[in-house]
């Protein structure tokens, strides 16, 4: 068996294996500035052996690195919300310092405040301004295609061909 299939088969296995390993590697190798240097410099390395044994071991890296971000996204689902009441949320902080003031917490008024128009403005009746408010002109353009020597020449962008 040629060297570039073992290392198609042990790519395919990382990538097989990769969901089935514990968090310590993820955590200790793949997410660290060491293991990412190792891991891009096997896959540098991998380019060596031609493009089919760099783009499985650019998939068998990839799976590692997808299967650590799925790991941390479900630490972060996992974490707990906090269900303190109202209250205590708004309950001041305890104190870091002597003499520390803390104001006091806004508590909302208990009556519903509705959002009217006013009365100038409670029409839907559309107003337009005028006819139109369109001031736009196109601007003085030239073709490079025909007179790009004379814009050259006039800007001192080039000498002056004779």
């Amino acid at each position: 068996m040629s060297t570039e299939y073992i290392i198609i088969f042990t790519n395919l296995l990382v990538f097989i294996v990769s969901p089935f390993l514990p968090n310590v590697f993820y955590d200790y190798f793949v997410e660290t500035y060491v293991g990412a240097t190792v891991l891009l410099l096997v896959l540098l390395y991998s380019i060596t052996y031609g493009y089919l044994v760099a783009v499985s071991t650019f998939t068998g890296i990839a799976s590692l690195y997808a299967e650590s971000h799925v790991r941390k996204a479900s630490k972060v689902k996992k974490t707990k919300v906090s269900t303190d009441t109202y209250e205590k949320q708004l309950a001041p902080a305890e104190n870091l310092l002597p003499n520390e003031v803390h104001p006091e917490a806004h508590v909302p008024e208990e009556e519903n405040v509705a959002f009217l128009p006013k009365e100038e403005s409670d029409s839907n009746n559309f107003k337009a301004l005028d006819s139109s408010i369109n001031e736009k002109e196109a601007l003085p353009t030239i073709s490079l295609s025909k007179d790009a020597t004379n814009v050259y020449e006039e800007n001192n962008l080039s000498d002056k061909l004779e």
